[in-house]
């Protein structure tokens, strides 16, 4: 009885965790729930980057072009309620914005976008997820399933104080319109960071991180969000479709501890027989930099002639 009872409580919390999450209801998942505070037809967000939750790509429903509607809905700890941005009034939402949610419960007023083609798809991306959320939320829209980054590379494998790193992204197919790439990376173990749209075309895309301080250990990881977009390091988690940062969707990020910068030197004698003139040329230097392109610099000393 004992180990019945024990199975029971695992059984409930696993059905309340899973649950427990964020969600949409209306023509961006399988309908209208009959009141406020229900939970039918509802497309349930996942855990996403950082504390973030997502819908992951949605097909909406209905005829096209025309009005998609939708509400966010909260199931957490018993807690249901639909919300949206204004209250019993429709409000117009675009993409890539970050929106917060009015948090009385809802049955009246939605969201809406007008959706041109049934081969759209759409994200929606929340900051968090529990009974009282923040209410931060944003979405994408895609003129096509996302992308997502198969693979991430560095050029120089250990870039130094003269160098530059290159990073590449290979991404699984071609990017649908409204989906870009993007490269964040941290020199202070993520107190402050960057973010940079990475460029390319078909399945590669290319960013740079700059040349640092000997020693520095830079980390970094790409991500994908909608195109045309300056999103602050702040927001980077929110506006994530998916990412890399070792793993698809996963990883504890890649990184590398910049090296000392190389440099060539020697002597070079020159000699051109007897009772002829003999020159010494000394301290060859060679220094290789590489920016955008890849630049030579060499300087030659003239230290002796006979």
């Amino acid at each position: 009885m004992k180990k019945l009872f024990l199975l029971l409580i695992v059984f409930v919390g696993l059905f309340n965790l899973v649950q427990a999450q964020n969600g949409i209801v209306g023509d961006m998942a399988s309908g209208w729930p009959g009141s406020c505070s229900t939970n039918t037809g509802v497309a349930y967000m996942s855990a996403s980057a950082g504390t973030s939750f997502t819908s992951g790509d949605r097909t909406p429903t209905g005829t096209f072009p025309g009005n998609k509607y939708w509400r966010l809905l909260i199931d957490w700890g018993g807690t249901i309620r639909q919300e949206n941005n204004g209250g019993t009034l429709d409000v117009a939402v675009t993409p890539g914005t970050k929106y917060t949610l009015n948090t009385t419960c809802q049955a009246t007023g939605a969201l809406y976008r007008n959706v041109s083609s049934a081969s759209n798809r759409y994200v929606f991306k929340t900051k968090d997820a529990s009974s009282s959320p923040t209410g931060d939320w944003v979405f994408f829209e895609l003129g096509g399933a996302s992308a997502t980054v198969s693979s991430v590379s560095l050029s120089p494998g250990t870039p130094t104080v003269n160098t530059v790193g290159a990073v590449t992204a290979t991404m699984s197919g071609a990017l649908p319109t409204g989906q870009a790439v993007y490269l964040r990376y941290t020199t202070d173990n993520w107190t402050t960071s960057s973010v940079s749209t990475m460029t390319g075309s078909g399945t590669s895309y290319t960013a740079y991180i700059g040349t640092q301080a000997l020693n520095t250990v830079v980390k970094y990881y790409v991500f994908t969000s909608g195109s045309g977009l300056t999103i602050a390091p702040a927001d980077a988690d929110l506006y994530t479709i998916n990412w890399n940062a070792g793993s698809l969707n996963g990883g504890s990020n890649y990184s590398y501890t910049v090296a000392a910068g190389a440099t060539l030197s020697q002597s070079l004698l020159f000699d051109f027989g007897p009772g002829r003139e003999q020159m010494a040329i000394q301290s060859l230097w060679l220094m290789l930099m590489v920016n955008t392109g890849i630049t030579f610099s060499m300087l030659l000393l003239l230290l002796q002639n006979h």
